[in-house]
């Protein structure tokens, strides 16, 4: 097995390619990073073409060419993906059938004359140079005898959502793979064997599942024992298996290379000649020491820079074709007005002693000390009085409102929709509620704090134009500004979105040790999951040399409290993201302690916008240094960024810079934003005009 080092290096290039030598710099030099057959791609090609001739390249699933692998492979590269691929299946075939060579397939995977990029349809394009495969997604295969059906898992969910069933001959499987993505509506497994059964006849025990990917030449498969009842072939009993002569470990939080337990699992299959290298894939399992290991789903690789960052994924119709909303405006009661007013208020009141919505909001954010802030900031953010609540109301739907709205929340937590869902219930509002997470947490919220709101609470898979829903006069979106622009252009009802918003910290460099605590208030609270939580800290009056320092002081004061909150796939995406920043030459700060953050450093420039200075991955942020004449330069320069709608800073700060005061808000306050009608500034309800119909 060569390592990367042993590979002819080639240098960086006139068109800004990463080339071998620098690849191999940036991480263990035995691993093959699975993100680099997407980001280096070009050099992968011509890495295979010059050393064995390259014939034939396979696009791993995606929306675009950017998040596609590509897979380069010779001639007897692809020879051995065949004899590693047909031997495979016919292990499979043999488990179930007696004479598995004269068993007839159906695949729901097109033929390469379709799907021409697909590895998956080439490993079933030789499969059928041996055995009759049926290809149609619409014209079952008529047969008396058993047989095995091939398809990918949005292909059986489309299939079963257009309300076909089949009753297959006694002694059929079917082999299911996780497929391509972006398509129609996701489901988990257990929800895709529960219908597998129910549309195919068969049971669970005749269940197979694949895995396997582009970027290798061999396939674990994951099936029970015939002689296993159905009871006893639980899910997560089951195990993937990939043949003996492939070689799986996993890499833990640490970066340490294990035989077995937690980690991204890395796979060494000797069949994939052409690149020979264990490859480290984003997919952390659960490995068990003969080789066997359970899916635990993807290595967080990144997250929304906020909440509003949401991208609801239109289809290619509009949302409500030929139709226009009811002009008619809400008017709400005075009097119902004050008395849910009051009651909303003694509501709140008990909710800061419910150990019960202590518990969910622990189970949400992942931990108690989190809860507690979350609930501290609540408490700081929502008014004060029945009056101060009746005022909000008011506000919140002046000029005029409608009475029924489709709430769509985030996707990475649910906190978003509590303070929308407390000043729906006061106006008397309909709602539709659509959170992509399953939150226990905001039904419960719901129930006790507005009991008498009428509410739908909608599949997390609802897509607008996809899912049927009850007539909505409004929607109500977290989303970036072109998500909101889309749903403009798609729909003549009325959007309330308030477009991308990114939170920021400023401090002056000789307060940063004082300032601390609550500078890691702002970054964290919420987990990272707000579009509130900061993820840069402007450090003022301060030299690029001292970044380090202060990265120093931060981490020596980190809540101990939060040491152990980051769940494992945040930990593991920590090893993902050093790799990523270390071939792209970032500077950062890098404590080895994987329970901590990890901490760009970088040097403010007037020509460079926001996002220069965000990051995108889990459980990281950066430090940017301001030098001492670029204040004033600062200041207009924030006032530029569009997406910056927070700027948290202590008191003394906050007077220097006078031209901010509309970003402002207190330092250990970015999440506590006031509950005063307004978000963002704008009538959180408010329909300005017809205008916007």
């Amino acid at each position: 097995m060569q390592t990367l080092s042993q590979v002819s290096p080639i240098s960086v290039s006139s068109d800004g390619l990463i080339h071998l030598s620098a690849i191999s710099a940036t991480y263990d030099q035995t691993l093959l990073p699975i993100e680099s057959l997407k980001e280096d791609a070009a050099h992968w090609l011509q890495y295979v073409d010059q050393k064995l001739g390259l014939a034939k390249t396979f696009l791993s699933s995606g929306t675009t060419l950017r998040d596609r692998s590509r897979s380069p492979f010779s001639a007897s590269g692809l020879e051995k993906y065949k004899t590693a691929s047909m031997g495979t299946f016919l292990e499979v075939l043999t488990h179930f059938f007696e004479k598995p060579l004269e068993v007839s397939g159906w695949s729901f995977v097109p033929p390469t004359s379709e799907w021409p990029d697909s590895s998956l349809a080439q490993m079933v394009a030789w499969i059928a140079e041996r055995w009759h495969v049926h290809y149609s997604e619409n014209t079952p295969l008529c047969s008396e005898q058993p047989v095995w059906v091939f398809a990918t898992a949005f292909h059986i969910v489309q299939w079963a959502d257009a309300g076909n069933t089949i009753q297959l001959p006694k002694g059929s499987i079917v082999i299911e793979t996780g497929g391509t993505k972006g398509k129609s509506r996701s489901v988990n497994r257990e929800e895709l064997y529960a219908l597998i059964e129910k549309t195919f006849g068969i049971e669970q025990r005749f269940i197979v599942s694949e895995y396997g990917m582009c970027e290798l030449a061999s396939q674990a498969y994951d099936f029970v024992p015939l002689h296993c009842s159905k009871e006893k072939a639980q899910l997560d009993q089951r195990r993937f298996q990939f043949p003996p002569w492939v070689k799986v470990t996993a890499i833990d939080k640490l970066g340490q290379t294990q035989l077995s337990g937690i980690g991204t699992l890395c796979v060494e299959d000797p069949m994939r000649s052409d690149l020979p290298w264990p490859l480290r894939t984003e997919d952390m399992v659960d490995l068990e020491a003969d080789g066997r290991f359970k899916l635990l789903g993807r290595v967080p690789q990144t997250t929304l820079k906020g909440c509003s960052l949401l991208a609801e994924h239109l289809p290619d119709r509009a949302i409500t074709p030929n139709t226009r909303p009811s002009l008619n405006f809400w008017a709400p009661d005075p009097d119902q007005i004050r008395m849910r007013a009051e009651q909303i208020h003694l509501l709140f009141q008990r909710l800061w002693d419910d150990n019960y919505f202590l518990a969910l909001l622990t189970e949400e954010l992942g931990s108690e000390y989190l809860a507690q802030w979350c609930l501290e900031d609540l408490k700081k953010s929502r008014p004060d009085s029945p009056s101060d609540w009746e005022r909000t109301a008011r506000k919140a739907s002046e000029p005029k409102t409608m009475e029924q709205w489709l709430l769509l929340l985030p996707r990475t937590h649910s906190i978003a929709g509590f303070y929308p869902i407390a000043i729906a219930s006061i106006l008397g509002l309909d709602l539709r509620i659509r959170c992509p997470i399953d939150s226990s947490l905001l039904r419960y919220y719901t129930k006790i704090i507005a009991p008498d709101l009428r509410v739908e609470f909608l599949d997390a898979n609802f897509r607008i134009g996809v899912s049927e829903l009850r007539p909505s006069e409004a929607l109500f979106v977290f989303g970036s500004d072109e998500t909101i622009e889309e749903l403009r252009s798609s729909t003549s009802h009325p959007i309330k979105g308030f477009g991308s918003c990114i939170a920021a910290s400023a401090t002056e460099s000789n307060e940063i040790g004082a300032l601390s605590p609550k500078i890691w208030r702002d970054l964290l609270s919420l987990g990272q999951l707000g579009c509130m939580s900061t993820r840069t800290v402007f450090v003022l009056n301060s030299q690029p040399e001292t970044l380090k320092v202060y990265a120093s002081l931060l981490l020596d004061v980190f809540p101990e409290e939060l040491l152990a909150y980051k769940n494992y796939g945040d930990q593991l995406s920590l090893q993902h993201t050093l790799y990523q920043w270390r071939k792209k030459g970032l500077s950062f700060y890098d404590s080895h302690n994987r329970a901590l953050p990890l901490i760009q450093t970088s040097v403010w420039q007037q020509d460079c916008q926001l996002d220069a200075y965000v990051t995108d991955k889990v459980w990281t942020f950066s430090l940017v240094s301001v030098l001492p004449d670029q204040m004033d330069s600062w200041s207009q320069w924030c006032l530029r960024q569009r997406e910056l709608k927070i700027l948290s800073g202590p008191q003394s700060l906050r007077n220097k810079v006078n031209a901010l005061q509309n970003l402002w808000i207190p330092l250990g306050e970015s999440n506590a934003p006031s509950w005063h009608g307004l978000h963002l500034g704008e009538s959180l309800f408010g329909i300005r005009s017809l205008a916007e119909i």
